[in-house]
């Protein structure tokens, strides 16, 4: 590196030159040097003239100086040419050979002019250096040599060599081989190099073209912005964004999945929980990024869907509005604050606005008195067949003739909206008349009907006025439990969700001030009465004329100012859905030591609270969707504050209904109470988890009661124990058979009854004491067992979660309190045997085992005549222990390999039940696999393996349960699609509890059917809410547990859950309908029965695997199997339910289709389907042909052969072609056209018989 000059300082050096440095340049230069004449007349002022004169010589002498340089390099260009002789061996390269002409050409051309002078450079080198006459020189390399020239004079920069005359040579052959040889059109280079740059080009048009689409397609994208329903920031929620995104998934065609094995350009990221927001540019850029590279085709179906999206969005953003306004009527409504409404009265409420409403008005609303608002059990027969003329016009006409359509009303709609107006009056008669009424079902609260309620937690109720005062008294105590639901769902052993037990207690520490009109004398309430019939009278006269302006009209201008898409009913009613998380509990504050246990039953429950379907209250998320149902989407914005100063207007409640509901309250919260301390009593009892405790100690405690004066009331309270266990003299108690016990023996005791609870349940916790070690054990063992529950739960109907489950439990244990065992365990179920010699007899078969025993025991079949003592265990339905195998000599080993001497270790076989108490199979450990002496299972290790096996038994039925539901599903699905060509699609969904508390619950999209096939989802996909915004309908529909329509995506879905016998949701069924707005007639009946069957059949499939009720076998094929059975439940149920309906038929009823002297063609096929049923052998007979034999077959010996007529029996020898001949051919929709109720139950029953046939053909 230069260093700077010392003697120069930057700091002090001049920018501008000095003036001898000026006078230097001038004298150097010819412009400035002048003669003595020059200087003569630059002296007298004419320095212009020198200075021209100067630079006109100056460009002369340039101009002389090119014109030699130019002739120069012209005279070397002819000496050049004039130069030596071409090189005559650059001649040997001519050839008139037209398949080597291509090389031939490309060496001329681009090797040899380089090589060949490279070439002769390295020969006179190795000459220069005599490397040619010695062997070797390691001063020189050739190749290095060469390759140093090939890259000097490298041509593509333009460092070309002076050529020689071989190299002149070379280039005239090719210039002649381009005239003489080359063919242009089979010039295979030369078409290669014409590709090439067409195909340069064409990437470049492309390159400007993909840039020009880009450009259009953010564009658009911006345009899609401006359509959503933006904050005042003009910005969106991310997580809106997302949820578009991730739906569009689900909705595109699965010709572009096939074709895109990655529709997005990359993948969707987890959806956002921060509520970050994206303005127009980064909305755009975002999308962008996942759409980059869409084809136009799949692009505009993108576009298309997000429009969908964004009038989802402002959609959304006035049901959030109206949802705030029902929120705040129903909090009106509810004048005693029991947190519910009566169902029945709001329905004859909306059904008097309904009918109050002008057409226009009409149009936009939903029928109260027709489903779904109006439960399909609610409706009659009849309701489903007469008054609903069959429609002409075709279902898809214009939106208008829809509405149209859904406003008819038939005669016998009239009928019933004039007998509910008649039984629902606004002006409350008295209490007598309200008990007495003959119409009080229709009335009435459900917590009236248990009025009696306050007669047990009066004191004294002898006379009216003492009944008022202890009525204020009791409102006084009960005014604390309030927003309590009415149906606590319980567990599989009939225990409290631990969740609603928390919301009651909190609901007993709310003191809620009353004003003094809740607690008015009955002459205030008739005042109040009689003015509010007279506000209902005019409101109902004037609904179009004066709409309201009241102070929740900015809702509707600002909608969006609301998160609306992530609104829902759950998050909107956080007060009554949302269960406290606190630990801190009454109950637990009075025994300290339940405390840990009941906190830890809090803790480990993931039961989602969900709204409880009733028939009679509406609590406030089924309020809501019940008035979002009614008022649709389409209803203005007047109409909407119309119908809610009417309802809030005429829904009233006396004071008998409050304090009625208000006590019911409180006796609910301390059935809870009682049943989470007795449930937490059990588990300290309990303390390894093997589900049961035995009578005779827990009688031994009781026994010192009070120093054993109580010793007959205990007693008699063992005789509520169920016959079949005394007999047997089982002496196990299940937690169900511990409370049933306990409350016996209390009612047996004297003295309050709430104090001899107490009294005993704090008896009963100090006389069993554990020791930290103990506790510890137990509480890691209920820990594990839940998480096999848990399992279950979320395992999407199937077992191999539970199994993996299972057996982590199991090595967990072994690990932590079985002294590091090392075991092996294996599960095996009963079924019945295939092979010919041991046909119909039960074997043992292994499902599942420990990973290090699949290759033996896996699959394998244990007979009854093979070694073992798995059947004793079953026979007995207890557990078998062998401390020793080698010892006990009836042990079948598995492994043939393992020598005998190595045969040692201790063996438990353990009995799987089920909730009838029936073994189904067995549970095996053994620790054949250890090589320790002292491997022996002891008493506690026992317990716990019958707590498994016994958990597994609630998770195994629960799996099949859900199972079994949806094979139900999947026969109506083939029922349904071809009766209602209108049904586009079904989808079934499963309510699972979510693994994040936060979330509460998650859908499992189980099943999708068409009319083509049915497609079980293995795995089935998960949906959360939070992903899915814009499918917050199916979200709702588990919420409030009630039947939902909504436009999605521009096409019509219809949403019904499937419940529980305790009327929560499992499940629903998504059915979209297309672009309909409503099913035709008939299509929207058979879709009401065929829900209706199915919550039949989920309501027997479900009591049956809790236990609470036995199989119902009704025809012959039920006995095969329990798989056959569930396949046909659905017919079996439908079958039922139109013999009933046959059954009800009389004569008269038949005497149309006997009036018939040529009838038409359709019903005669019908009676020809009918009779072939019971008389098969007249297929093709003149008998069937006949009418006039035919019809004197319809008679009561008909009606009496279709109550019991069983297709799937031995004894029918009807065949499937013969009755399908004349049955399948019929349109569904013909025969409702033709209005004949006869011919209508006839073809319906034939064709539910006909499936049977069919199931009964694959056998």
């Amino acid at each position: 590196m230069a260093t700077e000059p010392e003697d120069v300082s930057y700091e002090t050096q001049s920018a501008y030159p000095s003036t001898s440095e000026i006078q230097h340049v001038i004298e150097k230069t010819d412009l400035f040097r002048m003669d003595s004449e020059d200087d003569l007349a630059w002296r007298d002022g004419q320095w212009k003239e020198v200075f021209n004169k100067r630079v006109h010589q100056r460009l002369l002498n340039l101009q002389e100086k090119k014109m030699k340089q130019i002739k120069k390099q012209r005279e070397a260009k002819e000496k050049e040419k004039r130069g030596p002789p071409v090189d005559s061996f650059s001649q040997e390269w001519f050839q008139d050979d037209k398949l080597t002409v291509e090389a031939r050409a490309y060496f001329l051309d681009k090797l040899l002019p380089t090589l060949v002078p490279g070439m002769e450079k390295l020969s006179m080198e190795a000459e220069r250096r005599k490397c040619v006459t010695e062997e070797k020189n390691h001063d020189f390399d050739p190749l290095h040599f060469l390759g140093e020239y090939l890259m000097r004079n490298n041509t593509q920069f333009g460092s070309c060599p002076k050529p020689t005359p071989y190299v002149k040579g070379l280039q005239k052959v090719l210039e002649k081989l381009k005239d003489e040889v080359f063919d242009i059109e089979d010039n295979r280079l030369a078409q290669l190099k014409t590709e090439a740059i067409e195909k340069r080009g064409e990437r470049e048009q492309l390159r400007q073209l993909k840039v020009q689409i880009d450009d259009k397609r953010k564009e658009a994208l911006m345009l899609q912005f401006s359509t959503w329903a933006l904050d005042d920031d003009k910005q969106l929620l991310l997580a809106v964004v997302q949820s578009a995104l991730r739906s569009f998934l689900e909705n595109v065609d699965e010709s572009f999945k096939c074709e895109h094995a990655k529709l997005y350009d990359r993948e969707l990221e987890n959806t956002d929980v921060t509520g970050r927001r994206l303005n127009e540019q980064e909305f755009v850029e975002y999308i962008f990024s996942y759409i980059r590279n869409f084809p136009s085709e799949l692009f505009q179906i993108f576009l298309l869907h997000l429009t969908h999206c964004s009038d989802a969005s402002h959609k959304a953003a006035k049901r959030n509005a109206q949802r705030h306004l029902f929120s705040d009527l129903f909090q009106k409504c509810d004048h005693g604050k029991t947190g519910f409404l009566d169902r029945q009265r709001i329905i004859s409420l909306l059904g008097r606005y309904y009918d109050s409403a002008s057409e226009n008005i009409k149009f936009t609303l939903q029928n109260p008195r027709q489903w779904p608002i109006s439960e399909v059990d609610d409706l009659k027969e009849s309701e489903f067949l007469e008054g609903c003329e069959y429609e002409e016009e075709d279902i898809e006409a214009s939106e208008e003739v829809n509405k149209v359509l859904r406003s008819l009303q038939s005669p016998q709609e009239v009928v019933m909206s004039s007998e509910i107006t008649a039984v629902a009056p606004f002006n409350f008669p008295k209490e007598d008349s309200v008990l007495n009424s003959d119409h009080s079902s229709m009335v009435q609260s459900p917590l009236e009907q248990d009025i009696d309620m306050l007669t047990r937690v009066k004191r004294t109720a002898s006379e009216e006025s003492k009944g008022i005062s202890n009525n204020i008294t009791i409102v006084e105590q009960v005014e604390k439990k309030q927003q309590i639901l009415q149906d606590v769902p319980l567990d599989e052993g009939g225990s409290p969700n631990p969740n609603e037990f928390q919301g009651l207690q909190e609901a007993c520490a709310v003191s809620v001030n009353k004003n003094e009109q809740d607690i008015s004398s009955k002459s205030q309430w008739k005042e109040h009465d009689a003015i509010t019939a007279r506000k209902a009278s005019t409101s109902t006269s004037t609904l179009e004329a004066a709409p309201l302006t009241h102070k929740y009209e900015g809702i509707w201008k600002k909608p969006e100012q609301e998160n609306h898409m992530t609104a829902d009913l759950e998050r909107l009613n956080s007060d009554f859905a949302l269960r406290s998380q606190k630990e801190q509990s009454i109950a637990a504050s009075r025994f300290t030591d339940l405390y840990s246990i009941i906190t830890d039953i809090q803790s480990r429950n993931t039961s989602p609270v969900t709204s409880v379907h009733s028939d009679h209250a509406l609590n406030l998320p089924q309020f809501v969707q019940l008035m979002e149902t009614f008022v649709g989407e389409d209803t203005p914005s007047t109409a909407v504050d119309s119908l809610i100063s009417f309802i809030e207007d005429s829904y009233m409640e006396s004071e008998e209904e409050r304090l009625a509901a208000l006590a019911k309250v409180r006796l609910r919260a301390l059935e809870i109470e009682h049943r989470m301390l007795l449930d937490a009593l059990f588990e300290k009892w309990d303390n390894e988890g093997s589900g049961f405790l035995d009578l005779n100690e827990v009688e031994d405690v009781l026994f010192k009661y009070k120093d054993g004066m109580e010793k007959a009331a205990m007693k008699k309270a063992r005789l509520i124990r169920s016959a079949y266990k005394r007999q047997k003299g089982d002496t196990r108690m299940s937690k169900k058979e511990f409370r049933a016990y306990v409350d016996a023996v209390i009612a047996e005791l004297p003295g309050e009854k709430e104090e001899v609870f107490m009294s005993v349940v704090a008896f009963l916790t100090s006389s069993v004491a554990r020791s930290l070690a103990e506790q510890a054990r137990g509480n890691a063992r209920r820990k594990w067992l839940y998480q096999i529950q848990q399992a279950a739960e979320t395992s999407g109907a199937n077992m191999e979660p539970v199994y993996k489950t299972i057996f982590q439990v199991l090595y967990k244990d072994a690990e932590s309190h079985g002294n590091n065992k090392k075991i092996s365990a294996y599960i095996a179920l009963l079924e019945r045997s295939k092979k010919q010699e041991d046909f119909g007899n039960t074997v043992l078969r292994y499902v599942a085992c420990t990973a290090d025993d699949a290759e033996m025991v896996l699959n394998k079949t244990l007979h009854r005549n093979m070694k073992g003592v798995s059947f004793k265990a079953v026979e007995e339905g207890k557990p078998v222990h062998v401390p020793r195998v080698q010892y006990h000599g009836s042990i079948h080993f598995w492994d043939t390999s393992c020598p005998e001497e190595e045969k040692k270790g201790s063996f438990l076989v353990i009995p799987l039940k089920n909730s009838q108490n029936r073994v189904f199979g067995i549970l095996g450990v053994d620790t054949v696999r250890d090589p320790r002496e002292r491997n022996i299972f002891v008493t506690h290790e026992i317990s716990f393996y019958q707590g498994v096996s016994k958990t597994f038994g609630i998770a195994y039925a629960h799996v099949q349960g859900r199972r079994n539901i949806l094979r139900v599903i999947n026969s109506a699905m083939t029922w349904i699609h071809y009766r209602a060509p209108s049904i586009k699609t079904i989808t079934t969904y499963m309510m699972e509890p979510a693994t994040d508390k936060a979330a509460k619950y998650v859908l499992r999209k189980m099943m999708t059917s068409n009319k083509e096939l049915t497609e079980m989802h293995s795995p089935p996909a998960i949906l959360r809410r939070n992903d899915n915004l814009f499918r917050d309908y199916l979200f709702k529909c588990v919420d409030s547990s009630e039947v939902i329509t909504a436009n999605v995506y521009g096409e019509r879905h219809i949403v019904i859950p499937l419940r529980t016998p305790a009327g929560q949701a499992l499940g629903m069924l998504d059915i979209n309908i297309g672009q309909h707005q409503e099913l035709p007639a008939h299509e929207h009946q058979d879709l009401q029965k065929m829900t209706q069957m199915i919550q039949a059949a989920c309501h027997e499939i479900l009591k049956e695997t809790s236990g609470k009720t036995e199989k119902t076998m009704v025809l012959e094929m039920e006995h095969t199997n329990e798989e056959k059975r569930v396949d046909i439940l659905f017919h079996r149920f439908m079958l039922q339910d139109l013999r009933e309906c046959v059954i009800k038929l009389d004569q008269k009823s038949f005497a149309e289709l006997r009036s018939y002297k040529e009838p038409p063609t359709m019903v005669h096929n019908i009676l020809k389907g009918v009779l072939l049923l019971f008389n098969p052998e007249w297929a093709e007979t003149e008998e069937i042909e006949s009418w006039s034999q035919c019809k004197l077959q319809v008679n009561t010996e008909l009606i009496r052969n279709v109550s019991c007529f069983d297709p799937t029996a031995r004894s029918s020898l009807c065949k499937v072609e013969p009755v399908a001949k004349y049955i399948k051919g019929i349109p569904r929709g013909a025969v409702w056209k033709h209005g004949s109720v006869p011919a209508e139950y006839l073809y319906n029953w034939a064709f539910t018989c006909l499936a049977l046939l069919e199931h009964k053909s694959k056998l």
